[in-house]
């Protein structure tokens, strides 16, 4: 390996493993306030009106959870653990798939503002993740 594709791979694991962190910093606001407090997160954030039974609010919050404690056991050992990050592409691709079809079937029940928002969170860790896991060459 020659001295540039060495410094691709290091800027690579660098961006991959800052891309890892705002997401993880990201699913963990989501994760608590969706565990914690779901019926004014959606509420008084997203203005929703009907809400679904709390239960499963709490459990996707717990899910978030889980997911920041992958990311942040995977991203302080990244190289070793190059081959988990696709599942850090993977969690938001299938929540993107799953607005989009809600979306695209008419059973979507809730606000504009949570549609479109969580459509772009999840279009962009999907991307940027993905994009820099790409970007590391050769591992």
């Amino acid at each position: 390996m020659n001295a540039i594709e060495k410094n691709e791979k290091v800027q690579g694991i660098a961006l991959l493993s800052t891309m890892m962190k705002i997401q993880a910093i990201v699913f963990l606001i989501y994760g608590l306030l969706l565990f914690l407090i779901p019926a004014w997160t959606l509420q008084s954030i997203f203005g929703f009106e009907k809400l679904p039974p709390l239960i499963y609010l709490r459990v996707t919050g717990g899910l978030f959870l889980a997911i920041v404690l992958a990311e942040y056991l995977c991203f302080h050992r990244l190289l070793e653990r190059l081959d988990l990050t696709w599942f850090f592409v993977a969690a938001p691709g299938f929540m993107l798939v799953a607005f989009i079809w809600e979306g695209a079937a008419g059973t979507y029940e809730g606000t504009s503002f949570f549609y479109w928002s969580s459509i772009f969170v999840t279009v962009f860790f999907t991307g940027v993740i993905g994009l820099s896991r790409i970007r590391v060459k050769g591992i």
